[in-house]
């Protein structure tokens, strides 16, 4: 009697389903890594287009001294700001496009601090808020304070 084993070139089903559940797996994870990246990327945009924004403003209050644009007011379109205060705004477009979901709050007052041995000169406390958003990494504070 002649035996014939039936060898069989290929894969199973089996094989088949735990390699495509595997490569699922794997480009859900890296489509997941790509959205969080471009998040990321459109966030540190926006922190750096504000940080533009307030460097603007700022330059503007030490250039004018505490007399200056100094103010109080709160979340004032930043486009509106810089014209109301006469500060140099965006020429290109596509500038005056990415200031638009910004708003600029400031608020001044005058403080004397507490240090032993000195004058007790006044000063102005400058506090500048630049938002873009309501999240809490969507603004930041910039607080300055000069000489009267």
């Amino acid at each position: 009697m002649k035996r014939t084993s039936h060898t069989m070139a290929g894969f199973t089903f089996i094989e088949v389903m735990v390699a495509l559940i595997i490569l699922a797996s794997a480009s859900g994870i890296l489509v997941g890594m790509q959205s969080s990246a471009i998040a990321r990327t459109i966030r540190d945009q926006d922190a750096q287009q504000g940080m533009l924004l307030a460097r603007r403003i700022m330059a503007s209050v030490e250039t004018l001294g505490p007399t200056g644009l100094v103010g109080n007011f709160e979340g004032e379109p930043a486009l509106t700001a810089l014209q109301k205060w006469t500060i140099p705004e965006p020429t290109d477009d596509a500038e005056k496009k990415a200031l638009a979901p910004f708003s600029v709050s400031m608020s001044s007052e005058d403080v004397v601090l507490p240090l032993p041995n000195t004058t007790q000169d006044p000063m102005k406390k400058v506090v500048l808020r630049i938002s873009w958003g309501t999240g809490v990494d969507e603004s930041f504070v910039i607080m300055y304070l000069m000489a009267m």
